[in-house]
């Protein structure tokens, strides 16, 4: 509504699109302003009703509004996805070992908004640090620790969150595969202070990883024929 107690609709319009500037609003009110509704089209209403409002004409404009966030979506998924495949060809074209664990990491950090991540993997019934961004030595050692205890020492087959309380980070534990299992695991960290990983993230990054197992063997293998 235009008139409420303590802020009024075109506040509440400002703030709400300052918060998220792809959000619909309808304005509903009494007040029949010109003024008032070039203001509040100004600020990003997507209409603007003036009372008594008819229900069939407020419903279709909801429904309108839906269908234009499920295109927006829709075409988000579609970009996302296209940004993906494109990550994953450049893995999949490179042949140097070390070059692509720094990669992946690096992809896997844009895909998920990680702060820091580190590649483990298990050689001799060892778990071993490969490539890491934005640790330090004794927070490597602590990571690969952790990764120890959660997975008793082996290497996950799925992606596993870890949501961190009060001072503890969030962890996001994403498996690199090939056809005989897992090889490598991607540990995304994330400070305290921000949220979670969420599922969309985890799926994505699980994805990355998912098509590039077969390139990194395929890069281990070419740098041991190079010897």
């Amino acid at each position: 509504d235009l008139r409420m107690p303590d802020m009024d609709g075109l506040r509440l319009l400002v703030e709400a699109r300052r918060r998220d500037p792809r959000l619909d609003v309808i304005l509903v009110t009494a007040v029949d302003s010109v003024a008032t509704a070039v203001e509040a089209l100004k600020s990003g209403a997507w209409h603007y009703l003036v009372k008594p409002v008819a229900p069939t004409a407020l419903r279709l404009d909801v429904v309108r509004c839906l269908e234009r966030r499920r295109m927006a979506s829709a075409l988000d998924e579609w970009r996302r996805q296209a940004e993906l495949l494109e990550v994953t060809a450049t893995l999949s074209g490179e042949l140097e070992p070390r070059r692509v664990r720094q990669l992946l990491l690096d992809a896997l950090l844009g895909v998920a908004s990680a702060d820091a991540g580190l590649v483990i993997e298990a050689r001799a019934g060892q778990l071993l640090p490969r490539a890491g961004r934005g640790l330090s030595r004794p927070a490597v050692k602590e990571l690969v620790r952790r990764l120890g205890q959660l997975f008793n020492g082996t290497l996950p087959v799925r992606p596993r969150r870890v949501d961190g309380h009060g001072t503890a980070s969030h962890g996001l534990f994403v498996p690199v595969c090939d056809s005989d299992g897992p090889i490598a695991v991607i540990a995304l960290i994330r400070p305290p202070g921000r949220e979670p990983f969420d599922g969309r993230e985890a799926r994505d990054a699980a994805y990355v990883a998912g098509l590039v197992g077969d390139a990194l063997r395929a890069a281990d293998a070419h740098a041991s024929a190079q010897r």
